[in-house]
C-alpha cells in the first residue's frame, strides 16, 4: 500500500494520452494478466494493443496482486522473457 496512491497528479490522467504514450514503447514488453482481475480485460487490451512487441502472460488463479498470488510463476516469467530478449 502506498499512501501516494491517493495523491492527485499535476497532470490528469486521460486514457487517450495513456494509449498514444503506450504506442511509442519499441521495446519488448511482458503485459501480464490476472485470470481474476477486477478490471475488464476488454479495457487493458485496449490500453496494450498497440504495442507492437508486447508478449502476453495470463497468470491462473491470480487476482490483481500477482507477485501475492503467484510470485513463483510471476518470477519464473519474467527470468525467461529477461532470458529471451537478453538474447
Amino acid at each position: 500500500w502506498d499512501a501516494r496512491h491517493r495523491i492527485r497528479g499535476p497532470i490528469p490522467y486521460r486514457h487517450a494520452n495513456h494509449v498514444q504514450f503506450l504506442r511509442r514503447v519499441r521495446c519488448p514488453v511482458l503485459c501480464v494478466f490476472p485470470e481474476r482481475s477486477p478490471f475488464a480485460r476488454g479495457d487493458v487490451d485496449a490500453l496494450v494493443e498497440g504495442m507492437p512487441h508486447r508478449q502476453e502472460l495470463t497468470v491462473p488463479n491470480a487476482g490483481h496482486m500477482v507477485h501475492l498470488d503467484a510470485p513463483e510463476v510471476l518470477g519464473a516469467a519474467v527470468a525467461d522473457f529477461v532470458r529471451r530478449v537478453a538474447g
